[in-house]
């Protein structure tokens, strides 16, 4: 049996209640758009694509936290046309993340280019957030998220599925409620806690037998 990694609810707690809006003052992240916001390193994930959908999409802003390759990103942003539309924040307290994805309207899991067989970790705390996420698809991914249910995952991750499936959640508020609230209910599946017991109970059937 394997058992994935998962997310400790306890980061949440000090934003309990907490607005996108208050979240995005506290940011200073105040901004007339549709805000999309990806948290974690930025050195193996491929956002060529993300960038162009969002050239294509009148009124939003991603925003990329933990950025630690800026000019290579900077570069990028220009490459596209999109250099007024991504804003790039460095690395920043642990405890500080959920305060970005509260701020968020919809949460980003772009391809992870080098890494085929990989599960982005941050899926557990996008589902944490209760925010529309869209993702990229694997197997490992569709363990976690599901498609229409609790995310939206494009397959090929090409710019314009991500477009469209932003737009369709911008343009759909009832799907965006949707989304947001079953991944906030199968986040509960993720917590150490709920890990931990799972882990106890694979071991106390083996002990049994």
């Amino acid at each position: 049996m394997v058992f994935c990694n998962t997310y400790e609810p306890e980061i949440f707690k000090p934003y309990q209640g907490l607005s996108a809006q208050e979240a995005r003052k506290r940011l200073g992240l105040v901004v007339p758009a549709t805000l999309l916001v990806y948290t974690g390193n930025t050195l193996t994930y491929d956002f060529s694509a993300l960038f162009e959908a969002i050239s294509l999409i009148d009124g939003v802003v991603l925003v990329l936290v933990g950025v630690t390759n800026k000019e290579k990103m900077q570069a990028l942003a220009r490459e596209k046309g999109v250099e007024d539309k991504v804003i790039l924040v460095p690395r920043v307290d642990r405890h500080k993340v959920p305060l970005y994805l509260i701020a968020g309207d919809i949460l980003v899991v772009p391809y992870v280019s080098s890494e085929p067989g990989a599960f982005p970790v941050k899926i557990f705390e996008y589902l944490a957030a209760a925010k529309p996420i869209i993702s990229f698809s694997s197997d490992c991914i569709k363990e976690a998220l599901k498609h229409r249910r609790n995310a939206m995952l494009i397959d090929p991750p090409t710019a314009e599925n991500w477009q469209k499936a932003i737009v369709e959640i911008i343009q759909n508020p009832r799907l965006a409620e949707y989304l947001s609230f079953e991944a906030k209910k199968d986040s509960l599946l993720y917590t150490w806690e709920r890990r931990g017991r799972e882990i106890f109970s694979f071991l106390k059937k083996i002990y049994e037998k």
